[in-house]
């Protein structure tokens, strides 16, 4: 039932990659387990959102850097501007 009075969001936009989201999940579970591993400290909070963060993002294919900025590297966007127009 998307697009429900209930979502408090609409659905994000993909704009990253397949190569780049399975570099995000496995840097983020990486993270993630760096962040468990710490003694509790304000570092293995940031490690740990960080972790979250890149894991967020694989999951749903939607970075919002990247949406700030204009560019997606997702091979199925032909509207947005390719990274490498930046310049």
């Amino acid at each position: 039932d998307s697009g429900s009075a209930s979502d408090p969001l609409p659905p994000a936009e993909v704009n990253v990659g397949k190569c780049e989201r399975e570099l995000s999940l496995a840097a983020g579970v990486l993270l993630a387990a760096c962040a468990l591993c710490k003694p509790n400290s304000v570092n293995r909070l940031i490690v740990g959102g960080l972790g979250a963060a890149l894991i967020y993002r694989a999951v749903t294919g939607h970075c919002p850097l990247y949406e700030s900025i204009g560019i997606s590297t997702d091979a199925d966007d032909a509207d947005a501007a390719p990274a490498d127009d930046l310049e």
